[in-house]
């Protein structure tokens, strides 16, 4: 698993920067500083979204979506269940 330390989201300028200077897709996996779920993807150039599996709604992913300018677009909610895969193999990957 891949750490973003000191990675704010509400840091425009911090989004854009992982926007810009990422490989050309990149997903991560890991635990936000809430002890939440998350995961990250990044398309170099176009984009972002943060999923987020939060305490309050574990059934569900919050889906953060980001333009190439680091600005937010939209949130989106999905069923945990569909994610729990996805999340278990960025993981994975990220840790070998």
């Amino acid at each position: 698993m891949s750490k973003l330390p000191g990675f704010d989201p509400g840091d425009r300028n911090q989004v854009k920067k992982m926007i810009d200077e990422c490989d050309k897709w990149d997903g991560y996996a890991g635990t936000n500083v809430d002890g939440e779920e998350v995961m990250v993807f990044v398309s170099q150039g176009q984009g972002m979204k943060i999923m987020t599996k939060h305490h309050e709604k574990p059934r569900w992913w919050e889906v953060v979506f980001y333009d190439a300018d680091g600005f937010q677009e939209g949130i989106a909610y999905e069923p945990t269940a569909e994610l729990e895969a996805l999340h278990e193999e960025l993981k994975a990957k990220r840790a070998s």
